[in-house]
């Protein structure tokens, strides 16, 4: 799995997710200064990262700064969601996804976050060879999560839960005017 996100504000603030090389725990930390320099990590979880993704509303057309981050850990075998204000550098409380049976280390784990423009957030994943694997909504920010509907995993494992984003993406819209950002802009779902 990727081991850091940035994520750019409009202001050129850049925020970057990541796990740590030494410990595998998942922190913040951000640069005012195009990345000439960044502040002191913020820890958002101590455990052993399996995995790990990040959304920004504004990558949806959103006209906030929350950055969405969904992760899966082995000390308890968790699916969870936390978000970050990136306008007051708060963390939000971590919720659970999901309370998973087992998380192998390296079977072709996969987890993938997305928030829609109508606000919902989807948080996919694939752990444990495709044993355990799910397709989550929650319709707030902090709220609970569902089960939104099982997604099949192929041979391909996690390529295919990514591509299941891609179809629940329906009608995208291309914005050539959202420079360093995806190209589509997510509808309601």
């Amino acid at each position: 799995s990727q081991s850091a996100y940035d994520v750019v504000k409009p202001d050129g603030t850049i925020y970057r997710v990541f796990t740590s090389a030494i410990n595998s725990d998942l922190y913040w930390t951000k640069s005012v200064d195009g990345g000439f320099s960044w502040s002191d990590p913020v820890l958002i979880l101590a455990g052993t990262i399996d995995g790990f993704s990040v959304w920004y509303d504004r990558w949806s057309g959103i006209d906030a700064d929350q950055i969405h981050i969904a992760y899966m850990e082995s000390a308890t075998d968790d699916v969870w969601y936390r978000n970050l204000n990136a306008a007051t550098d708060a963390l939000g409380t971590q919720v659970s996804v999901l309370a998973i049976t087992s998380n192998v280390v390296g079977a072709n784990q996969c987890v993938s976050i997305v928030r829609a423009r109508g606000g919902n957030i989807f948080v996919a994943f694939d752990t444990d060879g495709g044993t355990e694997k799910g397709f989550y909504r929650a319709t707030s920010i902090g709220g609970a999560f569902a089960a939104t509907l099982v997604p099949k995993i192929g041979a391909a494992g996690s390529v295919t839960l990514r591509l299941l984003f891609a179809t629940v993406i329906l009608y995208a819209v291309a914005r050539p005017s959202w420079r360093g950002r995806p190209r589509s802009a997510w509808v309601t779902v």
